[in-house]
């Protein structure tokens, strides 16, 4: 049994649940918020599957692999809320980035459901269940499937929160839609991340010197200090 796989999935779903839920953070089940719950199913989810999966009766190994397959649920149902808010907040205001970002939620809310299917689909051919396949095709199998499910959905993610938008999940309004594009085409993910985490803007290249100052100022001016030998030269100093 491949541990450091199943060991690894304790701290890759639920960031990935976490980053998901930042789609929209509004999302509540009777008043709570459900970023922490979901987070907390994924990892009793993942230690039900490697309870199920070392389990020495058949009856314990399926009762374990039914609890986990109820957290699954719970993450499918609450992810399923986020997504349709997220989808819902972004079309309310009729903008053109605002619907190609509506669009990639619905790309991502694909992915995700069709990844994370695969996992327990795998499980249950495996033989840690019905021992249809053998070890080889399982490991294709959570070969392509880690891909989807992690390249797939950050691939998608990251570029519609950071190329797309300025690094939060919030709509554009009809006037930030009316003004002039900044292009941030030839800046990198991490500089449009740092930006928008710090909130500031691009300035342009030849941006125009503080007005607060004079041209004086700044303008270098000759005085003569006496030299050795009766001769003098010239030293450089800034103006007052």
């Amino acid at each position: 049994l491949p541990f450091s796989r199943m060991a690894s999935w304790l701290v890759t779903c639920p960031i990935m649940l976490f980053m998901v839920c930042g789609i929209h953070k509004e999302t509540t089940i009777r008043g709570m918020e459900v970023r922490n719950m979901v987070m907390v199913a994924a990892l009793l989810r993942v230690v039900c599957g490697m309870t199920a999966s070392v389990s020495a009766t058949p009856e314990m190994k399926w009762t374990f692999f039914g609890f986990g397959a109820t957290c699954l649920c719970f993450e499918y149902y609450v992810v399923g809320k986020v997504f349709a808010g997220g989808i819902a907040k972004f079309s309310e205001i009729d903008t053109p980035r605002n619907r190609l970002v509506a669009n990639r939620i619905r790309m991502l809310r694909g992915v995700f459901y069709f990844s994370w299917t695969a996992f327990p689909a795998v499980w249950v051919l495996a033989p840690t269940g019905l021992c249809v396949i053998n070890e080889d095709v399982v490991a294709v199998a959570y070969l392509v499937a880690d891909a989807i499910c992690k390249n797939g959905n950050g691939i998608i993610q990251t570029h519609t929160l950071f190329s797309v938008l300025n690094g939060q999940w919030v709509p554009e309004t009809i006037a930030e839609a009316a003004r002039p594009a900044v292009d941030h085409s030839s800046e990198t993910y991490f500089n449009q991340w740092l930006r928008s985490l710090c909130g500031l803007r691009s300035n342009s290249v030849g941006s125009e010197p503080d007005s607060g100052g004079s041209s004086a100022e700044m303008t270098p001016t000759a005085t003569a200090v006496p030299a050795r030998g009766g001769d003098t030269k010239t030293a450089w100093g800034g103006g007052e």
